[in-house]
C-alpha cells in the first residue's frame, strides 16, 4: 500500500516522498534506510512508534527504529505530513491513517474507501 500512497502524494504535490536517488545511497546509508527514515519522518508519531515496537516484539528492527527516532534534530527535523501546507486536510488525514506505522492504528482498505476524502467520488 505504501507505493500507492507515495503515488497519490506525487499526483497531488509532484514530490516523490519515498523515492530515493540511488546516487545518494551509500554502504553506510542504503536506500532502505533512507526510505525508513522518510517514512518515520512523514507518517509516524511517538504513539505510532510505540505501537510498532510493541508489535515487532524482539525484532532487530527495534534498535534501528529507536536510533532513527533519536536522530531527528534541529538540523535534521521530522517533516510530518500533518504540517504540509500544500495538501488538503482530509487527504492528509487519510494518508496519515493509511501509512500509520502501528498496525493497530493503520486503517484498512475498506475504512480508507469510506473516508470523507472520497465523499464526492461517484
Amino acid at each position: 500500500m505504501g507505493n500507492s500512497i507515495s503515488q497519490c502524494i506525487y499526483a497531488v504535490t509532484k514530490e516523490a516522498v519515498l523515492a530515493v536517488d540511488p546516487k545518494k545511497a551509500t554502504e553506510d546509508n542504503p536506500i532502505e534506510a533512507i526510505v525508513v527514515r522518510r517514512q518515520v519522518s512523514y507518517f509516524s508519531d511517538l504513539e505510532d512508534m510505540e505501537g510498532l515496537i510493541t508489535y515487532l516484539e524482539d525484532s532487530p528492527w527495534i534498535g534501528y527504529l529507536n536510533f532513527v527516532m533519536a536522530n531527528f534534530s534541529e538540523d535534521y527535523p521530522r517533516r510530518p505530513l500533518c504540517l504540509w501546507s500544500d495538501l488538503d486536510e482530509d487527504l492528509k488525514d487519510l494518508l496519515t491513517k493509511m501509512m500509520s506505522m502501528d498496525p493497530k492504528r493503520r486503517i484498512t482498505a475498506s475504512e480508507a474507501l469510506a473516508h470523507k476524502w472520497f465523499a464526492d467520488v461517484p
